[in-house]
């Protein structure tokens, strides 16, 4: 009795398993997606013992909305590296 019911849940988990990667699905370019690339990101654009930098994302349906979020973000992100490296250089 045991194996068999062990035996049909491995044959569910299998089946499911195969349902789901169907070729059938829907890819972002045919939902009308467009990729977005993001200028001015990634380890040359933070911080460092020269300079203060700071980069940030905002998300929303509205562009003018997401620009005003990543913005400040960003400059949040700017005033905490700023207020840190003046706390260690004060004390």
């Amino acid at each position: 009795m045991n194996n068999t019911y062990t035996l049909g849940i491995a044959f569910s988990a299998l089946a499911l398993t195969l349902a789901g990667c169907s070729p059938n699905s829907i890819t972002p370019s045919q939902a009308g997606e467009v990729k977005i690339e993001e200028y001015c990101t990634g380890d040359k654009y933070n911080t460092d013992s020269k300079h203060f930098r700071s980069t940030a994302t905002g998300e929303s349906m509205s562009r003018e909305t997401a620009k005003k979020m990543s913005r400040s973000n960003a400059e949040d992100r700017l005033a905490r590296s700023i207020s840190a490296t003046l706390e260690v250089v004060t004390v």
